[in-house]
This record gives structure tokens, sequence and C-alpha cells, in this order.
């Protein structure tokens, strides 16, 4: 398949060399999101949580787990691919070429990778189990109902924690 740099127009074809760096790039970029899936922890999922916004949602325990872990992802993924756009816009200027159109960096990134999407689902499905287990184990009762005080103090922890490395990363 040829990729167009104006889709619309079917005008000035992605060279050999660039479609090398965009087929390398990605594979590189999908193992990145499937490692930060892999390696997800409840302080990656909880950091930057709101605790009064989590606890006015009125969500059981799983429900939060989920929706915090689909949002962690979102955001990595999100960052994960603009760090990808930028770098391959950056190599395709430097070659002197016009640099992609967004519609088509996502029509790249869309590609149909089964293989690679049911490891992403799999991969969710059981960091999801992993992180539930845990949130049950160290903010949940007997009955798993959300033991606020905890969750709150560990989200607090959390951004602390992080406060302190960028402040350490300043100074060093």
């Amino acid at each position: 398949m040829t990729v167009f740099l104006d889709a619309a127009t079917n005008t000035e074809p992605i060279s050999q060399e660039v479609q090398y760096i965009i087929d390398a790039n990605i594979r590189k970029l999908q193992q990145a999101r499937l490692d930060k899936r892999k390696n997800a922890t409840l302080e990656d999922v909880f950091k930057g949580r709101n605790p009064f916004f989590l606890w006015s949602t009125e969500k059981p325990a799983w429900e939060l787990v989920m929706n915090s872990l689909d949002y962690y992802l979102l955001s990595v993924d999100e960052i994960l691919f603009a760090n990808f756009s930028r770098e391959l816009s950056a190599f395709i200027s430097r070659l002197g070429q016009q640099t992609l159109e967004p519609a088509v960096v996502l029509e790249l990134f869309a590609r149909d990778d089964l293989p690679l999407r049911t490891e992403l689902l799999d991969d969710h499905f059981s960091v999801y189990n992993k992180l539930s287990d845990q949130f049950y184990e160290e903010f949940c009762d007997e009955n798993r109902c959300v033991d606020w005080a905890k969750l709150t103090r560990f989200i607090t922890e959390c951004e602390s924690k992080e406060i302190l490395q960028e402040a350490g990363d300043d100074s060093g």
C-alpha cells in the first residue's frame, strides 16, 4: 500500500526510506504500548486522579479501577503517539519532504494488526484483573467497599512522591 502525503489528491508518495522508518517505529510504538500496559501499577493508574471526583461518581470499586486504568492507558497512548508523530515529522523534514498530514499518520497508526490487537486486549484484561485484586486488597473492606480515607492518602502520597522526584531532578 502506498501512502500519500495528501490523501485527497494522491500526490507525492512517501519514499521507501520514510516508509521503512514508519514501519520500524510503529513496531517500537506498539511495543511501548504493550510494555506500559504490562507494567502498570496502582500508583500509575491513580496518580493524578482527584479522590473527591472519584468518590462523587459513586462507582463500585471494580469500575473505579477499570475507568482509572482506561484513563491512564489513553493518556499513555496519547503521549506515545504524540512523540511518534513529532519524531516522524522531524525525520521527514530533515529529508526535505513535506510533513505528513495528521490523518495519514493516524491511518499508519491504525493499520490492522490482529495479533497485536489481540495481545493488547489480552494484556488489558490481565492487567485489569491484577490491579483489581490489588485494589480490593489495599483499599476495600471485606464487602469490597472502598475505604476512601486509604485511597485518598494513597493518591496524595503518589502526588507527593512525584513532586519530590521532580524537585530532585531539577536540582541535580
